[in-house]
């Protein structure tokens, strides 16, 4: 099995974060984890749920923790979270 990356289609936009895209007809180009059809916004509501990324992973296990941790800082203020991954609002 392949570990290479494949080429980034051209209806894919890089974002500042390395694993998230905004690509042409998903999710209407807002932005997803790279490789996958799993919003930022999703992700972010799981951490505002309280769920730690490890929890999200077990969910989602084609994501890996990095698109998670990428995710968060893209979606929210990176400081409303405790260095374990819960929201530090409650």
């Amino acid at each position: 099995m392949s570990t290479s990356t494949q080429p980034v289609p051209s209806s894919t936009e890089q974002t500042e974060h390395p694993h998230i895209v905004r690509v042409q007809g998903i999710g209407g180009g807002k932005p997803i984890a790279k490789g996958t059809r799993i919003s930022v916004r999703l992700i972010s509501e799981y951490y505002k749920a309280g769920m730690l990324a490890e929890e999200i992973r077990r969910d989602y296990p084609y994501l890996n923790l990095a698109a998670i941790y990428d995710a968060r800082h893209a979606h929210g203020d990176p400081a409303d979270h405790n260095a374990d991954g819960r929201t530090s609002r409650g």
